[in-house]
């Protein structure tokens, strides 16, 4: 009895470059007509992977669907490349990623956003944001973030510290759990800080009171205890001959005088003194007065003495 050959799969013929090409467009890939932008060419790089990965898509046809999608200013760089039209191809998609990265990825490009991404910090950003800053600049740091823990730490690193201080103690090793606590601590954080800032402002507010309370109390005490024109009894002295001489004689008659006096210190005015007509008693107290108790200058010495025997003088003649 003859042996009987071992039944065989069926062979699936591959679809055709037009249908997957089709399927490219349909999957939302686009013609890449070159660029200056850095950003824009990486991202045409990557939905191109995203779409690759879809259609299961091996190195020959990634290598073919790519090239198929420049145009104007991109393809015209790629026929400059060597062997890059020959055919069959002899380049692989390797090559195509290399010097495409080459022309509109350059390496001051990559070196530049690694820098953004060492100084990544959360500062006023939500953490939302940062994490969609971090995921971003990942990709440029490449062996610094080779395990799922090294990811979570920097990550850790650059929150800010009400939060640092709070995930850095559980030592994540998943960076999705980690993002999650983030989260959750900020909303907390967001409803506990409006209460915080409303009690801050209450006692900002009693503060102030109190100091203006403080200083309006010291004022009045200050302003009591300075005497410019001699002491109390002086000045009621001097208020009552003047009230006694109002609307019955003439000034000259009673032998008053008016003066002002100008106290001096450290060479500014400090206060202008006038004194209504008092008797030649009473100015001679006042003299003595702001010799002793004032730190008078030398002209203010002098001024006070002339003025004095002045005065003096002038009541003996009248007496």
């Amino acid at each position: 009895m003859p042996t009987q050959a071992p039944l065989q799969a069926p062979i699936v013929q591959p679809q055709t470059l037009a249908r997957q090409y089709d399927k490219l467009i349909k999957y939302g890939t686009t013609e890449f007509k070159g660029t200056v932008d850095p950003l824009e060419a990486e991202q045409w790089l990557e939905g191109m992977d995203r779409v690759f990965k879809k259609l299961h898509c091996t190195e020959e046809l990634k290598f073919k669907y790519s090239v198929s999608l420049l145009q104007e200013d991109a393809y015209a760089w790629w026929k400059t490349i060597p062997y890059s039209l020959v055919e069959p191809p002899v380049l692989s998609w390797d090559n195509f990623l290399r010097e495409f990265r080459q022309k509109y990825v350059p390496d001051a490009y990559v070196d530049q956003k690694l820098q953004e991404f060492l100084s990544l910090k959360q500062d006023s950003k939500t953490v939302a944001e940062y994490e969609r800053e971090f995921s971003r600049l990942s990709h440029y740091a490449g062996s610094l973030l080779s395990t799922s823990r090294e990811k979570c730490k920097r990550f850790e690193t650059g929150l800010k510290p009400s939060l640092r201080m709070q995930v850095v103690g559980f030592r994540h090793n998943n960076f999705s759990e980690l993002i999650s606590q983030a989260l959750e601590l900020e909303r907390i954080e967001s409803e506990v800080t409006p209460v915080k800032e409303k009690i801050e402002k209450i006692e900002k507010l009693e503060k102030e009171k109190s100091r203006k309370a403080v200083d309006q109390s010291s004022s009045g005490a200050t302003g009591k205890k300075k005497n410019f024109g001699g002491t109390s009894r002086d000045r009621g002295r001097g208020q009552g001959s003047t009230s006694g001489s109002q609307g019955t004689v003439n000034q000259k008659e009673q032998g008053s005088a008016s003066v002002r006096v100008y106290i001096m210190r450290h060479g500014k005015k400090l206060k202008l003194l006038t004194l209504w007509p008092v008797h030649s008693l009473s100015l001679i107290k006042m003299y003595l007065y702001c010799l002793i108790q004032v730190l008078p200058t030398p002209m203010l010495v002098l001024a006070l003495l002339v003025s004095l025997l002045f005065r003096v003088s002038k009541w003996v003649l009248r007496c």
